[in-house]
């Protein structure tokens, strides 16, 4: 596993059904001294073979679950039993570079005291949100930017238990994004420390599920609850003022992130 040495780093690869293992292999993923890849792949429709183009290599495990959810899902991997210091979590349509792989590992080394490292993407060779420059604390995020689940790359150790919350995310009853973003919020409220580095991670070629449905009722509705749980004093003024800066129109906007915000406090989601 991993090549030559010990593996430092596990990126957790979250596939779902036949698309996303056909999303898999049409991605890169190079072979990196002290790298292994984790697929967990989801098949709630019953088993499928994996791909001789996974078994052939040795850096690569997969595990199956025949179950349903993307939060669920990461959850899998992050309680699969691996000996990787380090953790990135992965998408199954990122092609990565392996210079980049080699630059987290090499990044974490150089900053033993920092627990969480947030790399960066292409789309199309351009960036698609303000990452500012050099290595910058999470404290203190360049105005604009979020979190993209691909991105994130932690140290296991920082974990202590900490999950997913799979009532988020694709697959779940009702909010269809926003896990990495509580994710992160609960793993440095609990006194992680990371920073955001200049590490182009890979490319992803098309819009994330962010980026497609962020005029979407469902996606709205979930920003709203969201909110409530990583800005618990402020999110009514936020959300107010994300009615009045979006496109669509700002009382439509609002209703369908307060009705988010209401489902949250009633359905005791966080």
């Amino acid at each position: 596993m991993g090549g030559c040495g010990p593996v430092e780093l596990q990126v957790q690869l979250c596939l779902y059904g036949p698309e996303g293992m056909k999303r898999l292999l049409a991605a890169e993923h190079p072979e990196v001294s002290g790298v292994s890849w984790l697929v967990s792949w989801q098949l709630p429709e019953g088993p499928l073979p994996v791909p001789e183009e996974i078994r052939a290599r040795d850096d690569f495990e997969v595990i199956i679950s025949h179950d349903r959810g993307l939060s669920r899902n990461r959850n899998h991997a992050l309680d699969y039993p691996g000996d990787a210091p380090l953790i990135l979590i992965g998408d199954d349509d990122v092609s990565y570079s392996a210079e980049a792989l080699r630059e987290l590992i090499a990044t974490f080394r150089r900053h033993p005291r920092e627990d969480v490292v947030c790399c960066r993407y292409t789309c199309f060779g351009e960036y698609t949100k303000p990452y500012g420059h050099g290595e910058i604390s999470l404290a203190r995020p360049p105005f604009g930017w979020y979190l993209t689940s691909f991105e994130l790359a932690m140290r296991r150790s920082c974990l202590n238990g900490l999950r997913f919350n799979e009532n988020l995310g694709l697959g779940s009853p009702r909010l269809v994004a926003g896990e990495e973003t509580v994710f992160l919020h609960d793993l440095l409220r609990r006194g992680a420390r990371g920073i955001m580095a200049p590490i182009d991670i890979g490319s992803h070629d098309h819009a994330t599920t962010g980026e497609r449905l962020c005029t979407d009722p469902s996606f709205l509705f979930t920003h709203g609850a969201v909110l409530t749980h990583i800005h618990p004093c402020t999110w009514p003024l936020r959300l107010l003022l994300h009615a009045w800066r979006t496109q669509m129109p700002f009382l439509t906007c609002l209703r369908h992130t307060l009705s988010g915000a209401f489902y949250a406090f009633r359905a005791g989601i966080f």
